[in-house]
């Protein structure tokens, strides 16, 4: 992603370059990543912009309005042709299944144009993120797994929320049970 100027990642303090694999991504950098690996292509932006909470002095409006006129995005209905991108929630695995699907087969046909915001409309609140699991302790170990792909399965479950609590990374790399059948 980096080398072909997918991913620009973050500039630390210290002027590092870092990609921050564990960190979410947000659904406005997921456009930015779509925008940039479909070439950046030239974008014609409207007088209004597409979605309500996506003004033209955001960082990544080219890219997030290229995505509504694509239709790989459509957003959320707000009404009176009125619809919203909520950018700075992370991007559901559901949603980036959809933008992925239209990135490749086409998109829905442009979205959210003539949009009457009379009186103005409040984007409406992103849902609620999930509770984090119950802590699991050191329930487990590599021996308790058959293969690698249920122990990642635990690890990632687990691991945004406790750090690797049941010792199951042992080299610190986001890869669990490296020793296990199918581990890549």
């Amino acid at each position: 992603m980096a080398d072909r100027g997918i991913s620009t990642g973050w500039t630390e303090a210290d002027g590092r370059r870092t990609f921050r694999p564990q960190e979410p991504v947000n659904r406005d950098a997921m456009a930015a990543f779509l925008y940039r690996y479909a070439g950046n292509p030239a974008v014609t932006t409207p007088g209004t912009p597409t979605f309500v909470d996506v003004p033209p002095s955001s960082l990544f409006y080219t890219q997030i309005t290229w995505l509504a006129q694509q239709g790989i995005s459509t957003g959320w209905d707000l009404g009176n042709s009125c619809r919203a991108f909520h950018p700075v929630q992370p991007v559901a695995r559901d949603a980036m299944a959809a933008f992925m699907y239209r990135s490749v087969n086409g998109g829905t046909g442009a979205v959210g144009e003539g949009c009457i915001v009379t009186p103005p409309l409040a984007p409406p609140a992103p849902p609620a993120p999930p509770a984090p699991p119950a802590n699991p302790g050191d329930a487990v170990n590599c021996s308790d797994f058959a293969t690698w792909q249920p122990a990642q399965a635990w690890f990632d479950t687990y691991y945004p929320y406790y750090g690797d609590v049941a010792r199951l990374d042992g080299d610190g790399n986001g890869i669990a049970c490296q020793s296990l059948p199918g581990h890549p």
